[in-house]
């Protein structure tokens, strides 16, 4: 196994809901396979987050360009300089993006810094192996704004309220329009006792990991978002999860028809 390769024990931490078993389904690790899957990340302009080696230091960043002639790809740099130090330093480092319903894994080796088109940028070793997953897991539904589904997570200034802007089976996003969410928590940190609240179907306590914090433009307005994966949800919880988002997508359809 040459330095660039991943292992599949890289990725059991990172795919929360498949089994190690499973992992081999979706490893790519042709040329031809992983150039298709950064073009995807380049093109759709997905956000990508980079967590550095084994710690909890993350950049939200984009994917710019890949470069099979010096086997390189490049990716942007932060505005924080102490973070973009962090990850330079890194001797390994954890990519993770979600483009339209797919997850993208992969590793790769130690980032230095480049130009790029008059541009500061980071570029490293395109990685020998990725893993691309989409399962039914990962299908996520926009929610109602009018009857909305919403989620009480508690913070040191109390329980609040928030409104979900999507839902999966392995997750969910929730806007934070005013920051009310404790500015000190990170990627990967865990907020525990939460209450997802599904009308018509009921109330689940759950944990929830944070996978994605971003800001979201709307109208002259930006929204802060988190994006959370479930932790430990249990059959019973996830069954009616599915069959919300089973209607919701039924509901979809007929308005689209209508509009036909």
């Amino acid at each position: 196994m040459s330095k660039n390769q991943d292992t599949t024990d890289d990725f059991t931490h990172n795919f929360k809901t498949l089994g190690e078993e499973d992992l081999s389904k979706y490893r790519l690790s042709t040329s031809r396979e992983i150039e298709r899957a950064f073009k995807e990340l380049i093109i759709t302009k997905e956000m990508v987050t980079v967590r550095a080696g084994t710690g909890s230091t993350t950049l939200l960043t984009t994917m710019l360009d890949i470069l099979p002639d010096k086997g390189m790809f490049v990716f942007d740099k932060g505005q924080n300089q102490k973070i973009n130090v962090i990850i330079e330093n890194s001797k390994r480092l954890f990519f993770d993006a979600n483009p339209h319903q797919v997850e993208i894994r992969f590793t790769s080796m130690k980032a230095s810094s480049a130009r790029y088109l008059g541009e500061s940028v980071f570029a490293a070793p395109i990685p020998e192996v990725l893993y691309r997953v989409q399962r039914r897991e990962f299908f996520r539904v926009d929610t109602p704004i009018i009857n909305p589904v919403t989620c009480q997570i508690p913070g040191a200034n109390g329980v609040k309220l928030y409104d979900l802007f999507d839902i999966s089976i392995g997750g969910l996003g929730i806007n934070d329009p005013e920051h009310k969410i404790d500015n000190d928590l990170a990627v990967f940190d865990t907020i525990e006792n939460c209450i997802l609240h599904i009308p018509e179907f009921g109330d689940i306590k759950l944990d929830l990991e944070i996978r994605a914090i971003y800001e979201k433009r709307r109208g002259i307005k930006t929204i802060r978002r988190f994006g959370f994966a479930y932790k430990e949800l249990s059959t019973i919880h996830m069954t009616a999860i599915q069959r919300y988002i089973n209607r919701r997508q039924m509901e979809m359809r007929a308005h689209e028809l209508d509009l036909d």
